[in-house]
């Protein structure tokens, strides 16, 4: 099942070299573990999840900001309806530029 048949749906915003990939995750969806070649920042603006890193798991409330360390594994599980917004320092205008030059 792809992220998308599961209710998944993304939105995409760039503004002075930034990018936020804002992410909606209905109950009961786990988005899947990923690699980020750099820092990030992660924000939990709507709903309760369990956020694993590097397979170390605690659950998360919005709202709430996480830094995700470069080169650590994680995933995102929604407990509630989520709304998750990986924020990245980019040069890039377009979202798959985005993310082939962030992701692993």
């Amino acid at each position: 099942m792809t992220p998308q048949d599961a209710g998944v749906s993304l939105a995409h915003h760039f503004a002075g070299g930034l990018y936020a990939k804002q992410t909606h995750i209905p109950a009961g969806v786990k988005l899947t573990q990923h690699v980020h070649r750099y820092d990030h920042l992660s924000a939990l603006m709507v709903g309760s999840c369990l956020v694993s890193v590097d397979g170390v798991q605690r659950e998360c409330h919005a709202p709430a900001f996480l830094t995700i360390s470069a080169g650590k594994a994680h995933e995102v599980t929604a407990i509630t309806d989520v709304v998750w917004a990986c924020i990245h320092a980019t040069g890039h205008t377009s979202a798959d530029e985005a993310d082939e030059s962030l992701v692993v």
